[in-house]
Formats: C-alpha cells, structure tokens, sequence
C-alpha cells in the first residue's frame, strides 16, 4: 500500500512539475513595421525564425501613420511576457513604454547601451573567418565606417586577426568619404581589402569602383545593392539566424546584446575574374548570390 501510495505521489509531482514547466513558457509579441513586398519577407524570414525558438507567438504589423497610442491597448490586451521589436519604429514605441525592461530588439544598428537584442554590426570574428576561407590572399581590410552608422562589432582580437582589420571612422559622411578616397588613392594595395560604408551616395560608389577595378584593389560592403557597381562581395544579415538568436534570447536572462553571427556572403563573379579570384564549385555554392 505504501509503494502504491508513494508512486502516486511520484507521478503527481511529476505532473505538477510538466504542467508546471508549460505554464511558464514565455509569451513573446514581435512588434514590425507594415510594410509592402519585397521588404516585408525581410520581416516575414525573420519572425519565421522567432518561431522556430518560441511556442507562443503573436505578431502586430505597425502601418507607418499609426502613433503608439493605437497600438498600446493590443499590447495590454495581449500582456506578454517578451516583446521583439523588429526595426526603427517598433523599437522606438517600446522605448516610449513600461514593457522596455522586457524587450528584445532586432533589424536595427544599435550599441549595447541602446538596447538588448541582436543588433545588425557584423561580428569581426565572423567576418574575419569568412575573410580567410574566401579570399586568403588578403593581408589588411580598411573598415571605412560613419561614426552615426558604425557596422562593425569589434572583437578582443581585432588588433591580431589575419587579415588585419583597421577600422577607420569619419564624424560625418564628407570626412567618411574623404578617408576612402585616401585609401583609393594613395594607401590601400593589391592586397588589401575596403569594407566600404552601406549608405555611400551612388556617384561616389561608382567612381570609387573604377579606381578600385584599374588599380586592382578589393572593394567588399553590407549592402547587397552594392554588387552591382563593382564591389567583389557583400556580407548580409542571415535573417532565419537573427530570427533564431533573438528567438534564443527569449529564454535568456538577464538579456543581453548580440551582434549577428551568421551572415550570407554575395559574390560579382566578372570582378573576381577582373581579379584573377577563382572558386571551386562547391565554393561557389555556398554563395547566397552569385552575379553573372
């Protein structure tokens, strides 16, 4: 009677236990701007990644004329455990709320001081053992970056990796071009690489890319646009993976800040060629874009 007794309780407990597991599962509400395709896949591939990290799951689409005080009540109503707020806008209506504390933020360059969440800065370690696979006859990158749009996540080791990486910063856009225009000119090298800034004016990227192709140097970016005027690479954001970091996240505490540790690398193959770079096919595949 009493083994019967204590294997009752056992399982009691352990249905308390499960049942108490489930009810302390999380409820997140991800927070996106409305917008029109192609860029809403941008957030569609990213929240498909939230879910694959979290079982409750509810989702607002913010249009752009909507102020915070339309949107408050759905949030109260819904009272979740976790907010993400995915771009600009979703993180400044957080920022203006109670549910700060509690939010995660993504699709956004930001600092650790800003927010918690996974900001869009590359990684340097990440960057720098894509660097090495792909193009490991570069010995330096210049990072040629705005200091109000800073895209790189330094590491411990940015002073020693191979290749080298210098980050130079401009106050503004005219001092960020004039250091580029340096590099061009006179500093960088057949060996070295340019990680050039993502918003650089179109005129500008386009003379860049004719001293950058008669002078042989490399020129790499973050944005993927850019491929078409003559950069050799881009490196992008994996949005699935920041979807399942800030996903993971979810389940962390305290919360944290993260830059993005999986990135897609695009290849223009004429200037690889321009280059005398040539890859493997089973390198090629891994490229997320080729460009003919």
């Amino acid at each position: 009677m009493t083994a019967r007794i204590s294997k009752a309780l056992l399982y009691l407990w352990s249905i308390t236990l499960c049942c108490t597991a489930i009810a302390k599962e999380p409820q997140v509400l991800v927070l996106y701007p409305a917008t029109d395709p192609p860029v809403s896949s941008i957030y569609a591939t990213t929240i498909q990644g939230i879910q694959s990290r979290v079982n409750s799951l509810s989702a607002i689409a913010i249009p752009e004329t909507v102020g915070l005080a339309d949107i408050k009540p759905s949030i109260d109503q819904l009272h979740p455990d976790k907010i993400i707020a995915l771009g600009n806008q979703a993180a400044e209506f957080i920022k203006q709320t109670p549910y700060r504390s509690q939010a995660l933020v993504g699709l956004l360059y930001f600092n650790p001081a800003d927010y918690h969440g996974v900001s869009l800065k590359l990684d340097s370690q990440v960057l720098i053992a894509h660097l090495q696979r792909l193009i490991p006859r570069i010995r330096q990158v210049f990072v040629v970056e705005n200091s109000s749009h800073r895209i790189l996540q330094q590491g411990p080791s940015l002073k020693t990796s191979k290749p080298l990486l210098k980050v130079q910063t401009g106050n503004d856009l005219m001092t960020t071009l004039h250091i580029l225009g340096q590099l061009l000119e006179h500093d960088a090298t057949p060996e070295d690489a340019i990680l050039i800034p993502a918003d650089i004016p179109k005129d500008i990227l386009y003379e860049a890319s004719q001293i950058a192709w008669r002078k042989n140097i490399v020129l790499l970016s973050t944005n993927i646009s850019h491929l078409e005027y003559g950069v050799l690479m881009t490196f992008n954001p994996n949005l699935f993976a920041v979807g399942e970091q800030l996903g993971d996240m979810v389940h962390q505490e305290p919360p944290t800040y993260q830059p993005i540790k999986r990135i897609d690398v695009s290849l223009n193959k004429r200037v690889a060629q321009h280059l005398a770079m040539y890859f493997d096919p089973s390198v090629l595949s891994g490229f997320s874009l080729v460009l003919e």
